[in-house]
């Protein structure tokens, strides 16, 4: 489990508002946040969410501010990329919605040694096929921020020309 990881993720690929690390922990319908500096990155989200009421009552805190009768903004704890199965094939989806697919997977077959070089991918055939379908959330959450960095170097280059 990479948490630095895990929030970098968050910003660069998924685009949350992570606004900074905070002591959090699990309770039956999910995370609590209680306080500031802590082991765990925080995002912001708006949210329509109800679970908040009862949370409320059974913990004695004071009402949550709602808009036309919902929670406005909630935060919660960014997920686990670098170690969960499920949080990583979100964070796929997000690349093939960004249209990185491509870039996504030369970058992955790089960062498991499978090449050097674009231009020196070889035979991408039986071991090595295996080999990027099972590549561990770490290193599939490394190759997207590769991805996601070489999209930002394109569109660098492009600005400047």
């Amino acid at each position: 489990m990479n948490r630095e990881l895990d929030e970098k993720i968050a910003r660069k690929v998924m685009n949350l508002q992570v606004l900074g690390w905070a002591y959090a922990r699990t309770y039956e319908n999910g995370w609590m946040i209680i306080g500031e500096g802590g082991d765990q990155a925080v995002y912001v989200y708006q949210c329509h969410c109800t679970d908040f009421e009862q949370f409320d009552k059974e913990y004695g805190l004071p009402p949550a501010p709602k808009v036309f009768g919902h929670f406005v903004y909630c935060l919660a704890v960014v997920p686990f990329y670098s170690s969960d199965p499920v949080a990583v094939f979100e964070m796929e989806e997000k690349i093939k919605e960004l249209g990185l697919m491509r870039e996504y997977g030369l970058a992955l077959a790089r960062e498991l040694g499978l090449f050097d070089d674009e231009r020196d991918m070889g035979d991408l055939e039986g071991r090595n096929l295996f080999a990027l379908a099972h590549a561990s959330p770490e290193d599939r959450c490394v190759a997207a921020l590769e991805a996601v960095e070489m999209q930002s170097n394109r569109a660098g280059k492009l600005d400047h020309t």
